[in-house]
């Protein structure tokens, strides 16, 4: 969980120094923006900065999961039988259902609301999975 957000502080940080020492951290978008035809094939979630934004919140999330299976796991002694066949595939797909419908909320225009919202979205990913996983 604290390597989650070190890593986001790490990156967050690169961000703002290179805007702050006058570079463009975000130099691909000005590019695509300069020499592609069509404006509609430009997208923010294709960036460097977004991907790691990505990437640490699923990091995160799986940091959350940790926390939680420490608190949601039975101890030994009381440790639940396997779950069957269709139960597992009951699991399967509500997990890609809401995986689905976590992918489909739609990110703000504004920037720093943007890379807040990808972080929170696919932090999410993994928390809700282990959910479905205790309550099936």
């Amino acid at each position: 969980m604290i390597s989650s957000f070190m890593l986001l502080f790490i990156a967050l940080s690169t961000y703002w120094i290179l805007h702050w020492l006058g570079f463009e951290p975000a130099f691909s978008i000005s590019l695509a923006q300069q020499w592609c035809e069509h404006e509609e094939w430009i997208h923010v979630d294709t960036t460097p900065l977004f991907v790691l934004c990505r990437d640490c919140g699923a990091v995160m999330g799986l940091g959350i999961c940790s926390l939680l299976s420490g608190h949601l796991m039975p101890s030994p002694q009381h440790t639940r039988p396997l779950k069957s066949f269709g139960q597992r595939v009951l699991m399967a797909c509500m997990s890609c259902i809401c995986c689905q419908l976590l992918d489909r909320v739609p990110l703000p225009s504004n920037l720093i609301v943007f890379y807040f919202t990808a972080i929170v979205k696919y932090s999410l990913v993994p928390v809700v999975t282990l959910t479905i996983a205790r309550l099936v």
